[in-house]
C-alpha cells in the first residue's frame, strides 16, 4: 500500500511539472525603459556598446546591465545605431552582463552553462527581454519593452581624411527626443557631405593626373 501511494505521489508531481511547462512562458509588459550608455566604433574593429537600463509598469520590472561587442566588422562607419540587440531566438551572442525580469536573471548563452540565459533588444521605440532555461533552452519569461536611443554627444576622429574612431554617449528613454534626433541626423548628413566632397576632390585629382602636359 505504501509503495502504491508513493507511486501515485510521484506521478502527481510529474504531471504537475508537465502542466507548468505546457502553460507556456510568462509574458509581461510593455515596460517603459530608462538608462544611459556609451557607443564606440574603431576602424577595422567591432562596435562596442556599454549601457544599463531599467523600468517598471508598476507591477513587473526589467533591468539590464550590458557590455555588447558587435560581431559584424564594420570597415566603413554607417551612422549611429538606433537600436541595440544581443542574441536572437536563444542564439549565442558575445555580450556580458545580466538581464533581469522580476528579479530573475539571465546571462549570455555563450557563457551561461547551468545558469539561465537571456536575449535582449532595445531601441526604435520597442524591444524585448527573454529568459531561457539552461541546456534545453526553453523560453520561461518574456518582457516587451518601450525604449528609444537618444544620443547626447558624438565625436569623430580622423587620421588625415580617414575616419578612424567614433565615440558617442546616449540615453535610453521611453519617449523619443525630437531635438536629439535632429542633431544626430544633422551630424550624419554632415558626414555624408564630407565623404562626397572628398570623393569629388579625388576625382578631380585623378582627372588632372590623367591629362597630358605640354
Amino acid at each position: 500500500m505504501c509503495i502504491l501511494k508513493s507511486s501515485w505521489r510521484i506521478l502527481f508531481l510529474f504531471s504537475s511539472f508537465l502542466g507548468v511547462l505546457s502553460a507556456g512562458p510568462i509574458t509581461v509588459g510593455p515596460i517603459p525603459m530608462s538608462g544611459s550608455g556609451t557607443y564606440q566604433w574603431l576602424k577595422n574593429s567591432s562596435p562596442v556598446e556599454v549601457f544599463s537600463a531599467s523600468g517598471t509598469d508598476g507591477v513587473d520590472s526589467v533591468s539590464m546591465s550590458i557590455t555588447d561587442v558587435g560581431l559584424d566588422f564594420l570597415f566603413n562607419f554607417p551612422g549611429l545605431p538606433s537600436g541595440l540587440a544581443g542574441g536572437a531566438g536563444g542564439a549565442c551572442s558575445y555580450w556580458s552582463g545580466t538581464v533581469s525580469i522580476d528579479g530573475v536573471s539571465g546571462i549570455s548563452a555563450c557563457s551561461a552553462g547551468v545558469t539561465d540565459y537571456a536575449t535582449w533588444s532595445i531601441g526604435d521605440g520597442g524591444g524585448n527581454a527573454n529568459l531561457y532555461t539552461p541546456v534545453i533552452g526553453t523560453l520561461v519569461e518574456s518582457a516587451s519593452l518601450v525604449g528609444y536611443i537618444d544620443y547626447t554627444s558624438e565625436t569623430m576622429t580622423y587620421t588625415g581624411n580617414t575616419l578612424t574612431e567614433v565615440d558617442a554617449t546616449f540615453n535610453i528613454v521611453p519617449t523619443p527626443e525630437p531635438s536629439s534626433c535632429a542633431e544626430c541626423c544633422a551630424a550624419l548628413i554632415g558626414f555624408i557631405g564630407f565623404a562626397r566632397r572628398r570623393e569629388a576632390g579625388s576625382r578631380r585629382e585623378r582627372r588632372a593626373a590623367s591629362e597630358p602636359t605640354f
